[in-house]
């Protein structure tokens, strides 16, 4: 989006304030899409105005009729609700930087209005695919693919974010003990914190064997996956190099797979759901259940299971 005069397009320069106050704390990819959805809601509202459909652009000024009639513009398009949903969550948010709580007044007002979306996990990835991408990346000789895997491998086996491998620095990488340190996350700034990151040892080797040929061509400086420049990859290149794993095991999956995948594991292994919070770096542990992670019906039987005969026995003594 572009500067433009507060008096002529006050959506768009209420948008871009918000945008310059938010530089650097989104991911890159979360920052580039509200770029791109405030721009086509600034049209949305332009056009809405010029229709005398509803009373204002500025999203501080902006009404709970208002808010309706953008929403049932939205509908007549045929919008999916996962549309509807990221349109209003993202106008809510532009309007709530600015002080105004017309979407939330407008939800409450008209309860027809409904954007959210259902909560449940997806599936994550067959224990049988993430066994073929760990031996293909394990049997990988050069520099390009081992790099390949290797992103893939910090989904699956450490469950970071794409913002998190753009950023993740080889000095806070020790394979020895398996641990990652990641100083630039998501949220940083407001939710977000640093963590360090256990490395599941199903994916140590393919990380040692990278760092070994990343180093030879890098040095023992910078960024883990950095270019020839020195620079991290952007969001775009990470996606590329996914792709072409994908190819190679027929199995189409995007980082959030690797994260709940990661998360599940931790959860089957035995590990208590509030600690994979914490490694996955969710504010409370029932943002993993609803989302990641859950602990399965059948090790939760069996859990409970052993846990009466454990009582049984020591009673019989």
């Amino acid at each position: 989006m572009t500067p433009n005069a507060e008096g002529r397009y006050p959506f768009r320069h209420a948008a871009n304030e918000y945008l310059r106050a938010h530089y650097g704390l989104l991911a890159t990819s979360t920052y580039d899409e509200r770029v791109r959805r405030f721009s086509r809601m600034a049209k949305d509202f332009e056009a809405l105005r010029k229709a005398d459909k509803v009373t204002t652009m500025d999203p501080a000024q902006l009404t709970a009729e208002d808010v309706k009639e953008y929403f049932l513009m939205l509908k007549g398009r045929g919008l999916s609700a996962k549309g509807l949903s990221h349109n209003i969550s993202a106008l809510k948010v532009l309007c709530f930087y600015h002080g105004n709580a017309a979407v939330d007044v407008c939800r409450a007002k008209y309860p027809i209005i409904k954007t959210r979306l259902p909560t449940h996990r997806l599936p994550t990835t067959p224990l049988t695919i993430l066994s073929e991408i760990l031996d293909k990346g394990n049997e990988c000789q050069s520099y390009e693919r081992i790099r390949n895997y290797s992103v893939v491998v910090c989904a699956y086996c450490a469950g970071m974010r794409p913002v998190e491998i753009q950023h993740a620095r080889i000095e806070n990488l020790n394979t020895s003990d398996g641990v990652i340190y990641i100083d630039v996350v998501k949220g940083q700034g407001s939710y977000g914190e640093p963590r360090y990151i256990p490395i599941h040892p199903e994916g140590i080797e393919i990380l040692k064997k990278y760092v070994h040929l990343r180093n030879i061509k890098f040095g023992s400086k910078g960024y883990l996956f950095t270019s020839a420049g020195r620079r991290y990859f952007s969001t775009n290149a990470l996606r590329f190099f996914k792709t072409r794993v994908e190819n190679e095991v027929s199995h189409k999956f995007d980082f959030r797979e690797g994260r709940r995948t990661f998360g599940q594991m931790l959860i089957d292994e035995g590990v208590s759901v509030e600690d994979v919070a914490v490694i996955m770096g969710h504010r409370t542990s029932r943002t993993t259940e609803k989302y990641y992670a859950r602990r399965t019906q059948k090790s939760a039987m069996s859990n409970i299971l052993k846990l009466w005969e454990k009582r049984r026995n020591e009673k019989n003594e």
